[in-house]
């Protein structure tokens, strides 16, 4: 039951562990009731905003990690300029998943790698942020062993910029599709009234917006709920794959296309779409 109070201080951090976690600006590590308010975090990522910010040497460098953390509240927090996500969510070795994490009224700019990622992770609320300049994903969900996942997400009311920058990776809005997770769950998922500027992507130079990619070969994924989202720029269609998801809402949602449709739902069941 912690509280730290920031009162607008600036911590810079250099990176000086590569790939640690423990080079992360702030590391919650099998802790409950804390608090992070009114603080801003700057890396030393100067690639950051550019196709090149990523470095796979340095993604365990995080703005913020919680990690077998319970009932994390993180609000009026920027992080700019890290080499990974500017907030990481997952469990440490002999720990559980972290539940309980809002992370709210914040923003993440020029990131070196995702703006959120969810690894283990249960009742998590990302609620009314700023996301610039991100180099891949904004929310991306990616167990790596079938003991991890994520349950009772929202992610709600947040403004997107540009995001997909890296020049060998498309990025997505939201992805659920990583490689190596076989088996973990994803379920209760719901993305609801965000609005994303939009962007040319780094890798193809298509233009992003919302675009969504969950994949249910690789594990089980189970109630997604895509309602009420706005992107301003046109993009190509589908902008949203979901493939063998049991469960599946997007409807009220508003994304110009200059082609095809707004989503597709090959392999999956109880879709609801309102195109």
């Amino acid at each position: 039951n912690l509280t730290f109070e920031g009162n607008g201080a600036r911590l810079d951090v250099p990176t000086t562990n590569l790939g640690s976690q423990s080079s992360s600006a702030i590391r919650l590590y099998e802790v409950r009731g804390t608090t992070i308010r009114d603080l801003v975090l700057v890396g030393n990522n100067q690639l950051a905003g550019t196709n090149r910010a990523m470095d796979d040497s340095r993604q365990g460098n995080y703005g913020i990690a919680v990690l077998s953390a319970d009932d994390t509240l993180i609000e009026d927090v920027e992080v700019r300029r890290v080499w990974s996500d500017c907030f990481y969510i997952d469990r440490t070795g002999s720990g559980g998943w972290s539940t309980g994490v809002t992370i709210r009224d914040s923003t993440c700019r020029l990131s070196g790698r995702h703006a959120v990622g969810l690894i283990s992770a249960s009742n998590v609320r990302v609620l009314d942020n700023t996301f610039d300049d991100i180099v891949f994903d904004v929310i991306d969900i990616e167990p790596n062993h079938s003991v991890e996942g994520a349950s009772d997400v929202v992610i709600r009311g947040n403004h997107i910029g540009s995001y997909a920058l890296d020049a060998d990776w498309d990025g997505w809005f939201l992805a659920a599709c990583g490689p190596k997770n076989l088996g973990a769950v994803i379920r209760d998922v719901t993305v609801t009234g965000n609005t994303v500027e939009g962007n040319t992507a780094g890798w193809s130079g298509q233009t992003k917006g919302l675009s969504f990619k969950v994949c249910g070969e690789r594990g089980p994924r189970r109630n997604f709920t895509i309602t009420n989202n706005v992107a301003q720029k046109a993009v190509n269609g589908p902008a949203m794959t979901f493939t063998n998801v049991q469960g599946v809402t997007v409807t009220g949602n508003t994304q110009p296309l200059n082609s095809g449709t707004l989503a597709t739902f090959p392999g999956s069941s109880g879709v609801t779409y309102d195109g």
